[in-house]
């Protein structure tokens, strides 16, 4: 009898200890979930990019003081945003480390300040190949891999 309940004991504490251990799907879906970063498409798509520079200047300040930017949509792969005096628009596509754009279109106002900004951000735009996100900084890269954009997440 005595060997009966020990076994009983020993098989309810291995029970037990092993209902402990284990996890159901959605906590390992979770946990996996939290370990996983976004990746860099996703980021690029998902946020507003304020310009912080163009070309390597940091004088990107449009008409009225406005900062162009620039954001993405995901589902029809477009882009938009204020290029300094106008309001653009383009498609793109892009992977996690290319990006490129179509010519700009823009509305056609005109401005007193903004229209020089205006042209070099259109121009630096079709230059573009590829992209890095650093955290919070968004750099558009040419060609050889130098930075002619900067922004930050809006």
């Amino acid at each position: 009898m005595k060997l009966i309940a020990s076994v009983v004991l020993v098989c309810t504490a291995l029970a037990i200890s092993a209902c402990k251990t284990t996890r159901t799907v959605e906590e390992v879906a979770q946990e996996k979930a939290m370990e996983t970063k976004p990746s860099s498409l996703d980021v690029l798509v998902f946020l507003k990019w304020k310009l912080q520079s163009l070309n390597g200047s940091n004088e990107v300040k449009g008409a009225g003081g406005k900062t162009p930017y620039l954001t993405f949509d995901k589902a029809t792969k477009k882009i938009n945003g204020f290029a300094g005096c106008n309001n653009y628009f383009a498609s793109y596509t892009a992977d996690e480390n290319n990006v490129s754009f179509s010519q700009l279109a823009m509305t056609r106002k005109f401005c007193q300040s903004g229209m020089e900004l205006e042209a070099s951000f259109a121009k630096t735009m079709a230059e573009v190949k590829s992209y890095k996100i650093d955290y919070a900084k968004l750099f558009l890269l040419n060609e050889d891999g130098n930075t002619v954009a900067e922004f930050i997440r809006d």
